[in-house]
């Protein structure tokens, strides 16, 4: 079951949006759903509105992952929400034994990730007030991580806007890996949508990273769910040390490349900038 933080459980009550959810208030003063038509409620245990029963057996339901949940069932479960404003429903642990946590800075647009104090910063898009974001609403996810990586998920919410004065429409998804060691967040695969209605492009399985000799590899094939295209990524990502700077840096290598062009074809896809660097792993 995948956990919109602690609303999921609305599902029954009536598909309430997630903007909604954020500005109900504690008390309901009216029927709910149909479901009372008074308060207290005559057909709840202790009188109570079932959506505030609701709301606090799924606040119950999140804190019990956070404090005891393995970190996989937190990543399964858990989506950082770019319209959220209450920071705990901004934040989330990585890997809860290494003390390292995600937190999400939607008035800035930046991920931080943060281990006793220590913090990467990295510009995933634009500032809450910017009329000419690319992707004004957003969402987070986990979708594989250890002390060191994170392979994390962005989609970009449908929205509407104009453009040469006629009405357009965009969403998206991004898939990034995120290394630690060199403070790099680099692209893996992206996707887009302009037909309002159309399927999200997501593909249909997750790519996992495997750890090699100060690096990692990616050998991922998958459908993409929106047109059905055939996804093939054999990339390697080793850290090495910018010859020019002397800083470290994440270096693509796409292994079905012809010879001298192994750091384009799918490695082309960019780097996400990095703001701040005060982590210690």
């Amino acid at each position: 079951m995948k956990r919109v933080l602690i609303w999921s459980l609305l599902a029954a009550l009536g598909s309430v949006s997630v903007a909604a959810q954020a500005a109900a208030p504690a008390k309901a003063s009216g029927p709910a759903s149909g479901v009372c038509g008074e308060l207290p409620c005559a057909n709840t245990p202790g009188g109570e509105d079932p959506t505030e029963a609701a709301l606090k057996k799924a606040a119950a339901e999140s804190k019990k992952i956070n404090d005891s949940g393995s970190d996989r069932q937190r990543w399964e479960e858990i989506t950082l929400y770019s319209e959220a404003t209450n920071p705990a429903e901004l934040s989330m642990p990585l890997i809860k034994a290494a003390g390292l946590q995600l937190r999400l800075d939607p008035k800035e647009g930046q991920l931080v990730v943060e281990k006793n104090g220590g913090q990467q910063v990295y510009g995933i898009a634009s500032a809450a007030n910017d009329s000419k974001s690319l992707c004004p609403r957003y969402k987070l996810r986990v979708m594989d991580g250890s002390s060191e990586h994170a392979v994390l998920e962005k989609v970009c919410v449908g929205y509407d806007y104009v453009w040469s004065n006629k009405p357009k429409y965009a969403s998206g998804l991004d898939i990034y890996l995120l290394d630690m060691k060199t403070a790099t967040m680099v692209t893996l695969w992206s996707g887009s949508q302009t037909e309002k209605g159309a399927p999200l492009p997501r593909p249909k399985s997750v790519p996992v990273l495997r750890k090699i000799a100060n690096g990692y590899q990616l050998d991922w094939n998958a459908v993409n769910s929106a047109d059905k295209s055939k996804i093939s990524v054999h990339n390697k990502y080793v850290r090495g040390t910018d010859a020019k700077s002397g800083k470290p840096e994440l270096v693509c290598s796409d292994l079905r490349a012809p010879k001298g062009e192994e750091h384009g074809g799918t490695c082309g896809g960019g780097a996400v900038p990095m703001l701040k660097n005060t982590l210690s792993l």
